[in-house]
């Protein structure tokens, strides 16, 4: 059973390294491997995006609407979702690029694969058949030598790789702020500025939903510990 004193000592020295997020990928692509999609992985980030989106439709029951997204991470499977259910453009952020082409075509297929066989409907009722098909479209003409940002382009979502405490968005402009499992890592000196921002973009009615992973992330691996081991 691995140690969370190892795993802490290995990120430790991680962070110490030049370009860190590229040797932390490279830890958790091969051997925690937590950056993979398997099928419970992409589901349970499906579910998710559904209950961001019965947040925003307890007020605005119809219509299309504009998202912002706090921490786009390893895998675009709810900004990809939100899209399928009517959001007209949506702008995801990350503080580092960790977005990867093959990455966002596995999460465009698992979507593809799960509508076909009737899952789907399931997972996230709002999902539309027009926008399914024009998701089905851009994953048979994408190109391998794509960039990920030009892939989620085509579906509307904007991947912009900057500090959330000065959003490029005019004022009044979003209707929907999401995050899901970031605000826990944002320190704690920039919390209020990034939601002065997420004030100034929000659009009259605009509502927020934000998930906190509030536990001890080492106790996910190792037995030993509880979700309290941090405090």
């Amino acid at each position: 059973m691995a140690h969370w004193l190892v795993k802490a000592a290995i990120h430790r020295g991680i962070s110490a390294l030049p370009n860190r997020q590229f040797w932390n990928g490279l830890l958790q692509q091969w051997i925690t491997r937590s950056t993979g999609i398997s099928v419970a992985t992409f589901e349970g980030k499906v579910r998710e995006c559904s209950r961001h989106l019965r947040v925003l439709r307890s007020a605005r029951p119809e219509g299309d609407f504009t998202v912002l997204e706090l921490g786009t991470g390893w895998l675009p499977i709810i900004p990809v979702g939100l899209c399928l259910c009517g959001a007209g453009e949506i702008w995801t952020f990350d503080i580092e690029r960790l977005l990867r082409t093959d990455r966002v075509l596995n999460v465009l297929r698992h979507y593809s694969d799960h509508a076909k066989r009737g899952h789907l409907a399931e997972l996230l009722p709002e999902a539309r058949s027009d926008r399914l098909l024009k998701l089905n479209a851009v994953l048979a003409a994408a190109k391998v030598e794509e960039t990920p940002g030009a892939l989620l382009e085509k579906l509307g979502i904007h991947y912009l790789v900057r500090d959330a405490q000065q959003i490029p968005l005019p004022d009044n402009t979003i209707d929907f702020i999401i995050s899901s499992g970031v605000l826990e890592y944002v320190p704690r000196l920039a919390i209020p500025r990034v939601f002065n921002e997420f004030r100034r973009v929000a659009g009259p009615g605009a509502m927020m939903s934000h998930r906190l992973n509030l536990v001890d992330q080492y106790s996910c691996f190792d037995k030993h510990i509880t979700a309290f081991n941090f405090l």
